[in-house]
């Protein structure tokens, strides 16, 4: 288990149109002389060489006696997306739950300089972007920030190595994280993908290339493609399924747990608070709560864990509302049976492979005997609190 203080899950953002609602390098067009660009500058764009060319917008405007302070000034009035603000607050306060870093194709300075207008700079751990900076002469000026033997990304940055490179880094610290997040809008923010596994979670932007690009990988080989994609429309979309996450605090569990199936395996636990991820799922399931607050407990018969919000084990893999199990898990070989719970219950996850469970009270159900496992139909629907239907 972590220690405490250590981060246990890595958010990553990208910059233009993801934390702000602009692509940034347009925006400082509006320093320039009559704010457009000559035609002759934006003729030498070359596809793939974006920072290159942005290096010579930047000597443009420089020569035009644009200076750092002029475009500081364009950088700081840049407008959030819709709901990041509130976003970013709400990351600030789960404290060291989460690990915060920004992967940009943009600047330094000018992701700097809008992060510290909004108040939000120091949350995040790391700016990995293009360098950029005052020179001696006073102007701004831009560098690749590495090269990269990637060829589907450009050739001053590709976000899949700087991802890796950067989770090499903290493992090297002893950081190990859970599960990784990522907010994204951009085909570029397609490629660090392949990092993510099954628990990991994509934000991509609805309707924007990278959602696009996931939805292509998706249907051209469904099982390539294992993270759990949530588009988002407003940050707030983050926020809400972050916020689903994060609703479960820690609760010291019972050492008859490892002692178990799973011997000398450390857990972490979580008290239930409200609900798991996109719904409801910790339920007291009672004829005193109303029918939409009632849901089934599928319970393990070899190792007395039960399993929340799941009709059958085949649903593992497939439905995107709840945290999912490794491939290779061993829950897929267990057979489940229905068991209405009578006390609190407490969720847990152990190492990457996200199991969402549900732990019934370990006294009581070490020492009683479960139901047989329900068959068909009818045997689920008596399974149900008041032995019927929803």
């Amino acid at each position: 288990m972590a220690a405490q203080g250590t981060p246990r899950f890595l958010l990553t953002f990208d910059f233009d149109e993801t934390i702000v609602d602009e692509n940034s390098d347009d925006s400082i067009v509006r320093a320039a002389p009559g704010q457009r660009l000559p035609e002759s500058l934006r003729a030498t764009y070359r596809e793939g060489y974006y920072n290159e060319y942005m290096q010579r917008v930047f000597k443009y405007l420089g020569e035009q006696g644009v200076r750092p302070r002029d475009l500081r000034a364009v950088y700081e009035a840049i407008p959030l997306s819709p709901g990041m603000g509130d976003l970013l607050q709400f990351v600030a306060k789960q404290g060291s739950c989460f690990e915060v870093i920004l992967i940009s194709d943009a600047n330094t300075f000018g992701v700097e300089s809008v992060l510290r207008a909004a108040g939000h700079h120091g949350l995040f751990r790391r700016i990995l972007s293009n360098p950029s900076g005052p020179d001696a002469r006073g102007l701004l000026t831009l560098r690749p920030f590495h090269t990269h033997s990637c060829a589907r990304c450009p050739a001053n940055m590709c976000k899949h190595k700087v991802l890796s490179d950067y989770l090499r880094e903290r493992a090297r610290d002893g950081v190990h994280f859970e599960r990784l997040f990522y907010v994204g809008d951009g085909a570029n923010d397609f490629c660090p993908m392949g990092l993510l596994a099954g628990g990991d979670v994509a934000f991509p932007r609805r309707g924007y290339p990278m959602h696009r690009l996931i939805q292509e990988a998706q249907k051209a080989e469904p099982s390539s493609f294992r993270a759990t994609v949530v588009p988002w429309e407003t940050a707030a979309d983050v926020r809400l399924h972050l916020q689903q996450l994060t609703r479960l605090g820690y609760l010291p569990i019972s050492t008859t747990v490892n002692s178990g199936v799973w011997p000398n395996r450390e857990w972490r636990a979580y008290l239930g608070k409200q609900q798991c991820l996109k719904y409801p799922v910790l339920r007291m399931e009672r004829k005193r709560f109303p029918a939409d607050k009632r849901r089934n407990i599928f319970y393990c018969s070899n190792c007395c864990l039960g399993l929340c919000n799941l009709p059958s084990p085949s649903l593992l893999s497939k439905d995107p509302q709840i945290c999912l199990t490794a491939p290779d898990s061993p829950w897929r070989q267990m057979t489940f049976s229905a068991y209405r719970p009578r006390s609190p219950r407490a969720c847990f996850s152990h190492g990457n492979s996200t199991l969402l469970l549900c732990l019934l009270h370990l006294n009581s159900l070490l020492h009683s005997n479960p139901p047989a496992s329900p068959r068909g139909k009818k045997a689920r629907e008596q399974s149900r609190p008041g032995g019927g239907t929803r």
